[in-house]
């Protein structure tokens, strides 16, 4: 896997902007985030960004636009999404990737947003893959310090506990929802897993559902096959057990498909939509092993 460029940080008074490119917003469920990121942020926040349509923050037209004037704005050093949901897949095709390449801010956000931290990582831009700003407010403070810390290009050398690897495994971190990931096999965008490390984490799927993700990921040719990855590394999985036998919950089974497979299998990264989400560096260089996972490289460049 090929080298990506880290951002620029933002400093503090610098503009980040607030956009909607998937599901709509709640503004309750919004302001204790915005409230949080303005004592270091100028906010840039569309005036309409709780607009919906249906399942939707508003036209595909509307949410493109949104994330293009974020890109194209000198003034804008970071993009934070609102949330995810389900809607970036209809739009990454015409986000402005030349604006990107030119000017790269860091794009921060999961779930849905896999899919757009996966289209900065194909143009060579690392993003965070890191709480949404409707999660933010309900976040621990350890966990909003620490994706602040991570923007501000301050967590290279740091160390996030998992469990279940005992001989050191290098790489790049990709990954992010189980469940977009797995539907991005076949396009343009899927990630390129050669000598990677996968993080993964989904939420209300079914054990079974989740194992045939994988199966098909596994199968995925064209130089993205998943099992090229160096280690695979299992966050949360919250109510993905089955109603009948909470016995069979996602990680138990996921990580008995990755052994079987001969592919080292962490667990235990407090990364996904429980009550902890633990930003990391998409695209950086980490290393995992015995002492949980080691971030090698910031997620941004400190000026």
């Amino acid at each position: 896997m090929r080298d990506l460029i880290a951002p620029p940080a933002p400093r503090e008074g610098d503009t980040v902007a607030v956009v909607a490119p998937a599901g709509p917003v709640s503004i309750a469920r919004l302001a204790p985030g915005l409230r949080l990121l303005e004592t270091h942020y100028k906010l840039l926040v569309s005036p309409d960004i709780a607009r919906r349509d249906a399942f939707l923050a508003g036209s595909d037209a509307r949410r493109t636009e949104e994330f293009n004037a974020a890109l194209r704005n000198p003034e804008v050093r970071a993009i934070w999404a609102a949330r995810g949901g389900y809607g970036c897949s209809r739009i990454v095709d015409d986000l402005d990737a030349p604006a990107l390449q030119a000017d790269p801010v860091p794009i921060v956000g999961f779930s849905d947003l896999t899919v757009l931290l996966c289209w900065a990582a194909k143009l060579g831009i690392q993003s965070i893959h890191g709480p949404v700003l409707t999660q933010l407010g309900e976040l621990s403070k350890d966990d909003v310090q620490w994706v602040l810390n991570m923007l501000a290009g301050d967590t290279a050398g740091k160390r996030l506990p998992c469990s279940d690897v005992t001989s050191p495994k290098e790489g790049r971190l990709i990954g992010g929802n189980l469940s977009l990931l797995a539907h991005l096999c076949g396009t343009k965008w899927a990630p390129d897993w050669t000598g990677a490390i996968g993080i993964l984490e989904d939420v209300g799927e079914r054990p079974y559902a989740l194992d045939r993700y994988v199966t098909q990921m596994l199968a995925q040719r064209d130089g993205k096959l998943l099992s090229d990855a160096s280690a695979i590394i299992l966050g949360d999985f919250d109510r993905c057990e089955e109603a009948s036998d909470a016995s069979q919950h996602a990680i138990s089974i996921l990580q008995a498909r990755f052994h079987r497979a001969g592919m080292a299998c962490a667990r235990g990264l407090a990364v996904g939509h429980g009550k902890d989400n633990r930003a990391f560096p998409f695209g950086a260089r980490a290393e995992v092993g015995p002492e949980g996972l080691r971030l090698i490289e910031p997620a941004t460049t400190a000026s």
